[in-house]
């Protein structure tokens, strides 16, 4: 697995850009959280969707926020424009080992609530 810049130009150099993601995977190992759970969880906690911050897992907040972090130390190390902001993905290679979806139980609540809200729409009668 390997953490790549969404956009490399913001790099003035492929050490600084080789620099930036390094930073942002420190930041990950420091906090004991995997790179791919910290940019999932950011992502959906981020995701811009209208859901209520209850629904999340104290663990998925804790990986987002974390997440958010590694972006932040990465930026050190980059030219970002004005208005824009550090984008990285993750990126697997053959043979990486892909952390499951639902590593532990404290990942659970927001694919409850969204087979609850699914299921439950999904048995209404029509009007």
């Amino acid at each position: 697995m390997r953490l790549i810049l969404t956009y490399p130009e913001d790099a003035k150099s492929q050490d600084m850009a080789d620099a930036a993601v390094a930073a942002a995977r420190r930041v990950c190992d420091e906090a004991q959280e995997h790179p791919y759970m910290a940019w999932r969880d950011h992502s959906m906690v981020n995701s811009g969707l209208h859901i209520p911050g209850w629904v999340f897992s104290d663990t998925e907040v804790h990986a987002a926020l974390v997440w958010a972090k590694a972006l932040y130390a990465a930026e050190h190390y980059l030219t970002v424009p004005e208005y824009c902001s550090v984008e990285i993905e993750v990126e697997f290679e053959p043979g990486d080992t892909v952390p499951g979806d639902l590593p532990g139980p404290d990942r659970r609540v927001l694919r409850e609530c969204w087979y609850w809200r699914m299921h439950s729409s999904a048995t209404r009668s029509a009007p």
